[in-house]
């Protein structure tokens, strides 16, 4: 007598059937190395509008203003830069981060800094530089100014809108044509970017609660990148 096991026989057709699946899943989750590759490359290799920007800015500052910079004036615009990177990057951070830490020789990311100088050696000379650079050349931006009193407020204003004229009479990299005022106070001067952006640079006199952990700051932010 012959005995026909049907459960068998469906089971074996089950087994065969998603073992195939299985199959076809690891198939499909293989990339090919030239592949992986061309996915790395593409991250590695494209310049973002990030990049692009952090260069004009190094540049600008270096260059734009017709002022040969000390070392140590290089160094205090340099960790600047380090700590505006994120501001910069935007939306692309997340994506860059790695690479423009190891691309500027940082262990971490801080968004902070403190100069410790004795007077009369550039500090404030080349954070209104800084300052000046960013207000013109990163689209929709606010620079925003804290200083412990109205003076030194006055004083800090003073020197980033003279650095904006520095910039605009070399005629080298900005144009004054090309920016438009719309207001301008001892606190507040904004500007339209050549892009259509407003751009806003302000310098406020603050308190000792507001100034307690430093004496006068300077802080960038984007609203967004383009």
């Amino acid at each position: 007598m012959d005995i026909v096991d049907t459960r068998v026989l469906i089971h074996a057709e089950v087994v065969q059937h998603w073992e195939r699946e299985h199959r076809n899943a690891a198939a499909a989750l293989r990339v090919h190395p030239d592949r992986i590759e061309n996915y790395i490359n593409s991250f590695r290799l494209k310049q973002t509008n990030g990049d692009i920007l952090v260069a004009r800015i190094e540049d600008f500052f270096c260059n734009g203003f017709g002022i040969e910079w000390s070392p140590t004036q290089a160094t205090i615009f340099s960790a600047i830069m380090d700590a505006y990177c994120e501001h910069v990057y935007g939306r692309e951070w997340m994506r860059r981060k790695a690479s423009v830490m190891k691309h500027r020789g940082l262990k971490c990311i801080k968004t902070e800094i403190l100069i410790s100088m004795g007077r009369r050696h550039g500090k404030s000379f080349v954070g209104a530089a800084v300052a000046a650079a960013i207000f013109l050349l990163a689209p929709d931006t606010f620079v925003a100014i804290f200083s412990l009193t109205e003076r030194q407020s006055r004083l800090f204003m003073e020197q980033v809108i003279a650095h904006i004229d520095f910039a605009f009479d070399s005629g080298e990299y900005v144009c004054r044509e090309d920016y438009k005022e719309i207001s301008g106070t001892k606190e507040m001067l904004v500007i339209q970017h050549p892009d259509g952006s407003i751009q806003r640079l302000g310098s406020f006199p603050g308190t000792s609660k507001v100034s307690g952990a430093r004496r006068r700051g300077c802080g960038c932010r984007r609203r967004h990148i383009t």
